[in-house]
């Protein structure tokens, strides 16, 4: 232990150096953007949130971090872990890319954002609705790539401590640096969490109303919400030549963490129709890693050839326990998993500039996704049952792009791709996709995108072979964008903002109906999102974002159009203040969510809406000597009580409190 302080104490004292500002490892990056941003970046909808942003907010991980863009809705429902919704499709169908890597689960399409550490993080691009057919299937929904910071020049570290209610604890340590041809970056992150507080407004009561003997959940702490987390990341560029650069980059993450189960009464006469049975699970060991290897090269032709190789693990612990104890398994519906879900792949990347003719890429990806779980499962009359899963799919996708720029002011982009499915059994599926956009650029500071995209996902290997929820005759997910907006700056004052209508018409989309997963004919959602940004003097900045989204369930002979936790109203504002005289920096955001459903747990076919609610976070941070600043945190700052999803109660007001280092910046 001494010697671990002596060597983190070293560390921060030999990167007190000259300041040498961080760059970031570009080199995992699919869709290559050079300093301007690309044509098929500009038709759809891409929000980029910078490191920057992230310190200002405070934001401790991926999902705190992106919470505010319009068109995102960040819910915790019964896997007790964050989820993003991105224009009323599901975290399935997002792609997330760490350094070019899908950190996706092979078993059911899913990441935990909570996980993401943000220490790492240069920029997070989102990209929403029409995106690019390069990063191939899966992202119906979108597209969120992280892009992670490298080093450069002299050493620099950063450190940060973080103290909460509840035992909340975080430590983050970063040092980077470089040479003449290499660049290096490593962080480490701890997060550890005793429970979460409810609001002191949280009551659990019965459907009538009245105190519920059922429910084991008083009010304080979430019972079951515990976490650890801890997270080691490093990355390193080589500039072999003066145009050849490869990179490496690699991940590491542990831990464990409690689902905290519905609230609301499951069992008695006056039960409650929309509540769901209990569960006492928990993630009691999860270990995942990641490995990139990418290089670049730029022939004495306009041709840019990027190749890649990476692999992604996750193995996770889970147990079901069969009592509020969570100490036996030994009745029904206890379960015990141990799965492992594996991702080998390769990708090539080549880019032909033709100057006034425009730029064509064509990509191609090839993936092999493995689930692999043994356990058991305890069935009706107390009966054992083991578990053993062992399934495998290829998914390979090719795909084409050319944008181009005609009379300086109006941009093309046009791209067809095709990707096929092959499963362990020998049975296949297989889809086209492609996309048409356009962007128009007005000499008053005015933009007009316009994009249509037909997107393609195929189903898990969840959805395909888990005991009691599979369905083998599954068939692809097809979605259909329909995009335009505009876009204004003001150059007499500062201010800028934005109006894109989106449409999406999903066909065949996998939903779970009776507990078994199922193709839903036809979905549709469809809305609007405003944005505006001003900086009425010097040091303040406000930006707002407001999102009205109809989602409906179009399927013939449907009762119940429905669909349920996509929130028809979100208005989002957040200000950034510079205090003048003590020279502080004050951070405050305001979220309002309203008119989302939820469906009764036996039929689905009455709906009721979930409470509307009002989330202020407030933070302040003052530099107190050089290098060094102190901050204060306060989420959720009204007490507000609430749910993202019916049954599963928000945490109350967290308070933290911390310091940051910063040596050689």
């Amino acid at each position: 232990m001494h010697l671990k302080k002596q060597y983190f104490i070293f560390l921060l004292l030999f990167s007190n150096s000259i300041y040498a500002k961080e760059t970031s490892f570009e080199l995992g990056e699919i869709i290559v953007s050079g300093n301007q941003s690309r044509i098929v970046e500009q038709v759809g909808t891409v929000d980029i949130i910078t490191a920057e942003d992230i310190s200002l907010s405070g934001a401790r991980n991926l999902n705190e971090a992106i919470d505010l863009l319009p068109g995102i809705y960040v819910r915790t429902g019964g896997d007790g872990t964050p989820r993003i919704d991105i224009r009323g499709l599901r975290t399935r169908q997002v792609i997330l890319l760490l350094d070019g890597v899908p950190v996706n689960s092979s078993i059911d399409g899913q990441f935990d954002p909570s996980a993401i550490d943000v220490t790492n993080i240069d920029r997070v691009k989102v990209t929403r609705g029409a995106g690019s057919l390069l990063y191939g299937t899966g992202g119906n929904a979108g597209v969120i790539n992280i892009i992670t910071k490298a080093g450069s020049g002299n050493l620099k570290s950063h450190v940060k401590a973080e103290l909460g209610n509840n035992g909340t604890k975080l430590g983050q340590v970063s040092a980077s640096g470089g040479g003449k041809n290499w660049q290096g970056f490593v962080s480490g992150t701890h997060y550890h969490r005793n429970s979460f507080r409810l609001s002191n407004d949280y009551i659990p009561v019965n459907v009538s109303g009245n105190p519920n003997p059922n429910n084991f959940q008083a009010s304080g702490d979430r019972i079951n919400s515990d976490r650890d987390d801890t997270n080691l990341y490093a990355n390193l560029i080589w500039q072999a030549f003066e145009k050849t650069e490869f990179g490496l980059s690699s991940s590491y993450r542990t831990g464990n963490y409690g689902k905290p189960s519905e609230t609301r009464d499951f069992t008695g006469g006056d039960a409650d129709p929309f509540a769901k049975r209990p569960k006492y699970e928990r993630v009691d060991n999860y270990e995942s890693y990641s490995f990139n290897l990418t290089g670049t090269h730029e022939l004495a032709i306009p041709l840019l050839i990027k190749p890649a190789l990476y692999f992604n693990h996750l193995n996770e612990l889970t147990n079901n326990y069969d009592n509020a104890n969570f100490n036996t398994q030994i009745a029904r519906r206890a379960t015990n998993t141990d799965a492992t879900s594996d991702i080998y792949g390769a990708s090539l990347l080549l880019s032909y500039d033709f100057s006034r003719f425009g730029k064509s890429s064509i990509s191609g990806d090839c993936r092999q996704e493995k689930w692999q779980a043994d356990g058991f499962e305890i069935l009706a009359g107390n009966v054992f049952s083991s578990v053993s899963i062992n399934e495998h799919d290829t998914i390979c996708s090719v795909a084409f792009e050319h944008e181009t720029i005609v009379f300086d002011n109006l941009g093309l982009v046009g791209g067809i791709g095709t990707a096929h499915q092959r499963k362990k059994s020998g049975s296949s599926d297989s889809g086209d996709t492609y996309i048409i956009g356009a962007t128009y650029d007005f000499p008053t500071d005015t933009q007009l995108h316009l994009s249509h995209t037909k997107k393609i996902r195929f189903p898990t290997l969840r959805d395909l072979f888990e005991p009691g929820r599979a369905n083998p005759n599954l068939v692809k997910e097809t979605t259909f964008h329909y995009e335009a907006g505009i876009e204004q700056t003001l150059s007499f004052i500062p201010v800028s903002f934005g109006v894109t209508v989106f449409r999406i018409d999903a066909e065949d989309f996998i939903e779970t109906v009776n507990s078994v997963a199922q193709n839903i004919e036809s979905d549709r959602f469809q809305g609007i999102e405003v944005t505006s940004n001003i900086k009425p003097i010097k040091n303040l900045s406000l930006r707002a974002n407001y999102t009205f989204m109809e989602s409906e369930n179009r399927s013939p002979n449907t009762v119940n159009r429905d669909l349920q936790q996509r929130p028809k109203h979100r208005l989002n504002l957040d200000i950034a203040y510079k205090i003048p005289y003590i020279d502080a920096d004050l951070y405050a955001s305001w979220s309002h969510v309203e008119d989302a459903l939820e469906q009764d747990r036996a039929t689905g076919l009455i709906s009721q809406e979930i409470d509307e609610f009002d989330i202020v976070d407030l933070r302040i941070e003052k530099e107190v000597v050089n290098y060094l600043s102190v901050f204060g945190r306060a989420m959720n700052l009204l007490d507000e009580s609430y749910a993202e999803s019916g049954g599963f109660p928000s945490p109350g007001r967290t308070v933290l409190f911390g310091i940051e280092m910063n040596y050689g910046s």
